[in-house]
Order: structure tokens, then C-alpha cells, then sequence
């Protein structure tokens, strides 16, 4: 494996650590409002759509837009790609825009959403 798919990798994992502590702080915040909390508090079962639609709103789409944001930024990179000393470019080395950087961060965690969807809807 060469030095720089490390890196990537290296810089992805750094990225991942800071967003899942975020997203603990943050659903620790939004307990008190979660939806889903008061379901179960009810004694009712939440439907899978209901969990994965909180999932959706309160994970993936703060993860796309720090990956869109920070990529597109004028630091065109991560907190983790700066770490390592890696930027996002065009082919010409320019910074990419905020569509190009939402477009690269949707296509990078398709495979977060498919496991959502397979946990969420095609497990019941």
C-alpha cells in the first residue's frame, strides 16, 4: 500500500473520531428533544423509518456538510487532511467549489447509507 493511500486513510479516521464525538455530545444535547426517546419512553416501539429518518437529520447530513464545508474551504481540507498535509484540488490544483466538495462527500459515504438503509428498513 503506498504512503499516500495511508495518509488518506490515516486522515479519514482522524476525521471519523472528531465526528462520532461530536455526534455523542450532540445526541446527548438533543436527548431531552429526540423523538425517538419519547417513543420509547411511551412504551412504544419507533418505526424504522422514524429512527432512520433522526439518524439522517442529526448524523449524516452534519457529516456531509463538514466533509462539503471543509474540502471546500480555502484550507481545502479536513481537520484530519490538514493533520497529514493533504488538500482536495481540481485537476488544475484549485480549490473546489461548495457543489464539487457536497457532490465528493455525498459519493464518499454512500456505503454509511446503504448500512442505514440495510439496518433501518431491509432488517425488519
Amino acid at each position: 500500500m503506498n504512503s499516500n493511500l495511508l495518509k488518506r486513510i490515516l486522515a479519514y479516521f482522524i476525521d471519523c473520531l472528531l465526528l462520532f464525538t461530536g455526534l455523542l455530545i450532540w445526541q446527548a444535547v438533543l436527548y431531552f428533544i429526540n423523538p425517538i426517546v419519547k417513543i420509547i419512553n411511551s412504551g412504544n416501539q419507533p418505526e424504522n423509518w422514524q429512527i432512520h429518518l433522526w439518524v439522517f437529520l442529526t448524523a449524516s447530513i452534519p457529516f456531509l456538510l463538514y466533509f462539503a464545508v471543509m474540502t471546500s474551504s480555502a484550507k481545502q481540507a479536513t481537520y484530519g487532511m490538514r493533520l497529514l498535509k493533504i488538500k482536495v484540488a481540481d485537476l488544475n490544483g484549485n480549490r473546489i467549489g461548495f457543489g464539487k466538495g457536497l457532490l465528493r462527500s455525498a459519493v464518499m459515504l454512500i456505503p454509511f447509507e446503504l448500512n442505514h438503509t440495510v439496518m433501518f428498513h431491509l432488517a425488519s
